[in-house]
């Protein structure tokens, strides 16, 4: 269930802001998260991967790359810039425009992928 962790956190986060969404189950260990708010046409898809490369060599790392490190007022760690941050943007964005209820007609989509 590993790579379920995201899909479900983000899942139970939308619910609290009354956003409906639903996941997509590949595998017993990957799942899409669909999320979308307003209704019908046009529909505007946000999407971003969920999934992460290889570390490569950890001896080439300045920082342990499996944990978040703060260093000179940068983020280092594995991952930290690979998408993470623009579905966490994508997500507050979602919620900041349900909440205000900025969407007049047709749907916003978040497609939140694991990759392959």
């Amino acid at each position: 269930m590993e790579n379920t962790i995201l899909p479900c956190f983000s899942t139970f986060y939308i619910a609290e802001h009354g956003i409906s969404s639903r996941l997509l189950e590949y595998s017993t260990t990957r799942a899409d998260l669909l999320a979308e708010i307003g209704t019908g046409h046009p529909i505007l898809a946000i999407c971003g991967h969920m999934d992460v490369v290889s570390p490569g060599e950890l001896d080439q790392w300045h920082t342990d790359p499996f944990k978040l490190t703060n260093k000179d007022g940068k983020l280092y760690g594995h991952g930290a810039t690979d998408m993470k941050s623009g579905l966490a943007a994508l997500v507050i964005a979602m919620i900041n425009i349900h909440e205000h209820d900025l969407i007049k007609h047709g749907s916003i989509r978040l497609l939140a992928t694991f990759g392959w």
